[in-house]
Formats: structure tokens, sequence, C-alpha cells
């Protein structure tokens, strides 16, 4: 083997106590062969410079750790967008054989506090983010992988797509559990423009055995991502699953199933290793729950499927007073630079077998006709068809932003489904696969600015909302 020992893994907590910052950092290293090392850990960024090290003598366990902890006064804050600045420092650890440099990590970190805060209140418990002691408003977007076959993403579409987000006024995007545990560069981006993450573990919309042997293809699986993932500071909140907690407590059971597929997976093995792992980061068991049903509007977070999927109207979102909307989003077609990628002039037609086959929602061409059929007048032509379908997305996802920012923090995060696409399709996404933005993008972007005004005319008064998520 080429090297004597390599860093394994840098680990990095922080804590705040009054007007100073206490980082502690652990370097684990596999030590091949028995010698002297030494761990330098170099901490700098915003006027502040330190140099530590520690050495390692004769090592008898093949893996270990050496710490050492930093003290900065005054530091500088790592803020969600909208909030302050996502400051971040740099973080710099060599390993050394002598005066022989053996191998070198390096990491951007931040100093900041996440809370989950569920209190109980005259509606039922809270849900929301604190972060550094500030209640945080989460708005923004549920996040799928950015491409069906992954190699394409590159970190320069991250950053686009993530920027994206940002321009959009959002501060927090959602990761699927029904996709991937994304790349580093994902979560760099975030970090770097102050964009939090609510992080799936990858089990959404099914069961799986409940068995020793997947036990431990879990265990793993779960402990290489959050040793990997857990030093970025936009990452927010561990869950364990979409959706599996409302598909067997809503549907399975009544329907006389007695057995959860997976139920002690989330409930004891996943935050079992986030509380060994990653002790000061919640862990929620899954997406939506809490109180006496998973998807209620009295705890817990919700995913608010009533409109579209249920095809009521989209003014009946004013009629849901979830305390953490996580899922609630209304299809459109993509733009007709991209329709045109995939068509002939003979598809451009709302039931063209191509066009159906462009929406994999069961239904989903004849619910986006009946929602325009209401209203919209009839279109003239294929084009005034999706632009009609973009405006009708649009009014859908402004009417229930500007309902539930108007009821802070009874309610206090609204998260659309979804950001992006992994294919030119017809989708809720609200921008397409090349990274067109929909006519829905700029409704949203408007709704979710910091200062916004919300007016609902009603038969005899109107409804004045004014919204304001700056600090001041």
């Amino acid at each position: 083997f080429p090297y004597k020992a390599a860093l394994s893994d840098v680990h990095f907590t922080s804590k705040v106590e009054g007007n100073i910052a206490y980082i502690n950092v652990d370097a684990s290293v596999t030590g091949y062969t028995p010698g002297c090392y030494t761990v330098r850990y170099m901490l700098s960024g915003h006027g502040y410079t330190e140099t530590m090290q520690k050495e390692i003598i004769d090592p008898t366990k093949s893996t270990f750790t050496a710490s050492t902890e930093f003290a900065i006064d005054n530091p500088k804050l790592w803020w969600p967008a909208g909030y302050g600045d996502p400051s971040l420092y740099n973080l710099h650890v060599e390993l050394l054989d002598g005066e022989t440099l053996l191998d070198t990590k390096d990491m951007h970190i931040g100093i900041r506090t996440v809370e989950l805060i569920q209190e109980p209140d005259e509606i039922g418990e809270s849900f929301y983010f604190r972060i550094n002691g500030v209640p945080v408003f989460a708005k923004g977007a549920n996040w799928i992988p950015a491409d069906s076959f992954l190699p394409r993403v590159d970190a320069p579409k991250y950053q686009k797509l993530i920027d994206m987000a940002k321009e959009a006024n959002m501060n927090m995007l959602r990761v699927w559990g029904g996709g991937i545990y994304e790349d580093d560069a994902f979560y760099n981006a975030c970090d770097e423009r102050g964009i939090m993450v609510w992080q799936d573990f990858m089990f959404a919309c099914y069961e799986v055995p409940e068995a020793e042997w997947f036990y431990k293809l879990v265990e793993e699986e779960a402990r290489e991502n959050i040793i990997r993932l857990r030093n970025h500071p936009s990452l927010m909140l561990w869950c364990g699953n979409n959706e599996n907690d409302t598909t067997f407590y809503g549907g399975q059971r009544k329907l006389g199933k007695t057995v959860y597929y997976g139920d002690t997976i989330y409930s004891q093995i996943l935050p079992r290793i986030c509380s060994r792992l990653d002790p000061d980061r919640p862990y929620w068991r899954s997406s939506p729950s809490g109180g006496e049903h998973p998807n209620c509007q009295t705890h817990g977070d919700r995913h608010s499927w009533d409109v579209f999927s249920g095809r009521q109207p989209y003014a009946n979102y004013r009629q849901d007073h979830g305390r953490f909307l996580s899922e609630f989003g209304f299809q459109a077609l993509p733009t007709m630079h991209t329709i045109r990628t995939f068509t002939d002039e003979s598809d451009l037609s709302p039931n063209s077998d191509v066009m159906k086959s462009h929406n994999k929602m069961v239904g989903g061409v004849e619910r986006l006709g009946e929602y325009l059929d209401t209203h919209f007048q009839p279109y003239s032509d294929f084009e005034e068809y999706v632009a009609q379908t973009q405006i009708n997305q649009g009014e859908a996802m402004r009417c229930g932003i500007e309902h539930w920012r108007s009821h802070k923090f009874d309610t206090s995060g609204t998260l659309i489904w979804q950001l992006n696409d992994c294919w030119p399709v017809s989708s809720w996404s609200l921008i397409d696969y090349w990274n067109r933005r929909k006519a829905a993008y700029y409704f949203v972007k408007r709704a979710f600015a910091p200062v916004m005004l919300s007016i609902w005319p009603g038969e005899e008064e109107i409804e004045i909302n004014l919204i304001n998520d700056t600090l001041n």
C-alpha cells in the first residue's frame, strides 16, 4: 500500500456561547503501519487564522481519532438566504509522517445552530425551524434528480438550478426520498448560497423487508451518507422516508394490513444512527407525519394534494391550515422550445400520443383540461394551450403560497412540488429539463418576495395581508 496512514474522515461541530464560537474538529486516521504521525489543523476566514496540531505516537489500532478545538471571538454565523450572509470558514487538515505529507482534506464550514421547534399551542403543535435562535419561514421546493442519467449532472448544472431557486426568493430545498443522495456539488452550492436542505433518506412510497440482512444494508448506507454530508451547514434535517407512514396508516391499515414493513428502520435504526453520528441535527421519521394522522393539519408536516390530484379548485388551498407544507403542486407543460425537442408538428396537440406519454400522471392531461375549462376561454391553438397551463399553474401556486404565508407561524413552511425535472415532460416543476423557467416560476418569485402584499376579494369585504420575512 503506498501510504503509511490516511485521513478517513474529518468531522467538525460547533457551539456558540455568548460572543464566542467553539469549534471541535475530529480527524479520523487509518493507520496502515505503526508510526509517529502528526495531524495539523488550519482554520481561517473573516479575519481569523489559527493552526493547531496533535501528535499520535505508535497507534495500537488501525483507526483512531485526533481532536482539537478552536475558539473564535465574534464569529460570522451561517444564515439562510434572506436572513443574513451564509458565512463560511476554511478548514484545512493535514496528516504528516515527520515532514512527509501523507494526506489532506479541505472543506468550508459554517457556524450555526438548528432547532426543530415542536411546542403545544392552541392549534395542536408548532413545527418550524429556528436558526441561530431566529424562527425561519421556509420558502422553497422539492428537489428531484436533475437528470435521469446521473453523470450528466455536473457542478455547473447544480449551481445554475440552485441559483435559480435563490433568485426565486427560496431558502430551502427538500431532497426527495425517491431520488438519490446528491453529489457533494449540490450541498456545496447550497452551503454557499444559504439554501437550507431537508434531506430524506432514500425510502419513498414502497415497503421494504423487515429482516436483519436488510437492516445491515440500511445501516451501512445511512452511515456512509451521514458521515459524508454532516459537515454541510445547509443540511437542516434528516427525514426517514417519503409518504410511507401516510400510506400505511392512511390506507393499508384500514384495509386490514397489520405489519408496517419498514417501521423498524424509521422508528429505531435511522434515529439511532443519526443520534450517534450527527446528534446536533434533528431527525424526523417520515414526510408527512405528526399528530393522530400522518398527514393532519394540526401537527408535523403535511403534503397537500386535494388540489390537482384531488381535482379540487385551487382556491381550496385557503381551507388547508397545515403547520408545514412540505409538498403541494400543480402541473403545467414545459416551454414550447422544450416541447419541440421531443415532438413533430403533428404531435402538437394536448391529446396526441406523444404528449400523453410525456405526462406520467394517470389522468394528468384530463386534469389540466378541467382546470383550464374553469379559468380560461377556449384556447385557439396549441401554443395558447401551453401558455394557459403555465399561467394556471402560477395562479395555483400564488394562491397557496399567499394563504400559508399570511398565517405565519401557524404555518411555517411552503415547499412546492417540484423545482426541477429529470427529463422533458409535462409536470409540476417550475423549471423544465433544459433549465427553462415556466411562467409559474415568476408567480412564485413574487409570492416568495421578502415583503409581500396579499389581497383576497370576498363577497362583502376584502382581506389584506402584509407579510414581512425580513428582520427589520
